[in-house]
């Protein structure tokens, strides 16, 4: 809702955009990424309701990328 909220109040005075994946990961991370695989490889991811949601997994760079080329995109 919030993020509908901040694309709602978009104009030309206060230009905003709003980003937020899932989950982000990195080359310091000892604790998601592998907890996943380590999860998966043994069949223990837990599944939610049916199954069929979607989720998005973010490498730090990639993000701090999008970040930048939203800003770009707000500046012209």
């Amino acid at each position: 809702m919030g993020e509908k909220v901040v694309l709602s109040s978009h104009s030309p005075r206060l230009k905003t955009i709003a980003v937020a994946p899932h989950q982000v990961y990195g080359p310091n991370d000892y604790l998601f990424l592998p907890n996943l695989l380590e999860s998966a490889g043994k069949g223990l991811l837990r599944v939610f309701g049916s199954g069929e949601n979607m989720v998005s997994f973010c490498y730090v760079d990639n993000y701090c990328h999008g970040l930048m080329c939203g800003q770009d995109g707000l500046e012209r």
